[in-house]
């Protein structure tokens, strides 16, 4: 059975993962895991920010479901493990305490953000980098809430002392800050890639009262404070340079933690699980960041991650078909040897390993929505299905987008009119999605639920006598 470890890390999209493809060498620590594990060349989160996102991965289920209200506590991961007599530990921001169904199970939680105060001189910037204070600025003059979440490497500092001297077999969740906006900037990672700097004045702007009180997107408080328009290539390349200093933080937080299991004699006893909640916008279609907004997106760059998995038995391979995040935990289920809860949605990734497909493999299902937080509102809601090469986008108000992902990777050209024939088709399979996501969530599906739990500890009780 041994040990089971998951890594979920903010905002990576998978084309920024060097092993993966990316130019700048942003991973090169997930580059070796990629080399020697189960590398998943197209695997999807299931929504586009953190709450659904990290919903879905830990209870194989669609953010819809019960009617939207993520808050309402759904059966996770976690309570497979403890069920089974698993130490459970999570360990990350103040984001993974939020929701019911993301706390349940673990019998330790420890979620922590931070005041700027309590980070190091510069907000988060080496003192010695003056040329790089008008990050702490632009944050400090424009933002009512002045906290930030702890970078990875303290997170995981936080999670290996916790470790030392564990004995029984542990499921553990980290979740990695890093490479979350406001991407800050340490001096360890400006050495990596070259910097190009913004114009002088960018921190010399501020927002009035009136200004902060309107809540302006992510988007348009930097619109505002550089002066330009967002679509300026300069302007991107430099929000694009430190994302991925960030990312190569997290990298590094990663290698932190293999070493720090490696000298607790707990590394080959581990199967590792690193993920991320979802990807980042840098304008390919008007969003910088990621979330729902007024104006929620669907688009691969927001919704294509990392998937891998590694552990010191598996042989190397890599897997391109379309899997989402939804198997993750059916996945791990399967590692374990433990049974799938029935009520899972997902199902296992092994289905694709030494080259197999089955013929029923084939969709994948995005949902986002304009409502905020804890809750997804059906009548204001998208979906997206990806089905072989083609990506069909529903809307419940607006119009409805198809795109061919082989010829048209960046979804520039929508071609619903010129295809009716494929959109009628996928329009069936996102009414048949709807139709689904609907039941669960009754009555007769929480009693499922209890019943698939009970049988669980049923059998751990069985095996303990």
């Amino acid at each position: 059975m041994g040990n089971h470890l998951l890594v979920t890390i903010e905002c990576l999209r998978s084309d920024h993962v060097s092993g993966l493809g990316y130019h700048k060498k942003t991973t090169p620590f997930l580059d070796r895991l990629i080399e020697d594990g189960i590398a998943f060349q197209n695997a999807y989160s299931v929504s586009t920010w953190t709450a659904p996102s990290l919903l879905s991965i830990l209870t194989s289920s669609y953010p819809l479901r019960y009617k939207g209200k993520m808050g309402k506590a759904r059966a996770n991961i976690a309570q497979v493990f403890e069920e089974n007599g698993f130490n459970t530990f999570a360990f990350g921001s103040s984001r993974i305490g939020k929701l019911r169904s993301c706390r349940q199970g673990f019998q330790n939680l420890r979620n922590k953000d931070c005041k700027m105060s309590e980070r190091s001189e510069g907000f988060g910037i080496s003192p010695d980098l003056p040329h790089l204070s008008w990050i702490r600025d632009f944050w400090r003059n424009n933002f009512v809430i002045h906290r930030v979440d702890e970078t990875s490497r303290e997170t995981v500092a936080r999670l290996l002392r916790a470790l030392e001297g564990e004995e029984g077999p542990f499921f553990a969740w980290i979740h990695m800050n890093d490479p979350h906006r406001p991407y800050l900037v340490g001096k360890e990672s400006l050495s990596v890639f070259q910097f190009s700097q913004f114009r002088a004045n960018f921190a010399a702007k501020k927002l009035s009262p009136q200004q902060k009180k309107k809540n302006l997107t992510f988007r348009d408080r930097v619109k505002f404070h550089i002066g330009k328009s967002l679509a300026n290539k300069e302007t991107m390349r430099n929000m694009v340079d430190l994302y991925d200093r960030e990312i190569r933080l997290a990298d590094r937080a990663i290698g932190m933690l293999f070493e720090g299991l490696r000298k607790e004699g707990k590394l080959h006893d581990t199967t590792f699980y690193i993920t991320a909640d979802h990807g980042e916008g840098f304008m390919e279609h008007g969003l910088l960041g990621h979330g729902p907004g007024e104006r929620p997106r669907l688009y691969n760059e927001l919704l294509q991650v990392p998937l891998v998995v590694w552990n010191a038995e598996n042989q190397h391979e890599r897997i391109r078909e379309n899997v989402s995040l939804i198997d993750l935990s059916p996945t791990i289920c399967d590692f374990a040897s433990l049974s799938t809860p029935s009520h899972f949605a997902g199902k296992t990734l092994r289905r694709f390993f030494n080259g197999r497909k089955s013929a029923s493999d084939g969709e994948i299902f995005c949902e986002s929505s304009t409502i905020g937080w804890q809750r997804f509102a059906p009548e204001k809601a998208i979906i997206a299905v990806i089905s072989g090469d083609y990506k069909y986008i529903w809307k419940s108000k607006g119009k409805d987008e198809l795109y061919n992902l082989k010829e048209d990777s960046g979804e520039k050209e929508n071609i619903l009119n010129e295809r009716k024939d494929m959109a009628s088709k996928l329009r069936v399979k996102i009414d048949k999605h709807l139709e689904e996501v609907r039941k669960r969530g009754t009555k007769e599906e929480k009693e499922r639920i209890k019943k698939s739990l009970s049988d669980l500890g049923a059998v751990r009780n069985r095996e303990v006598n």
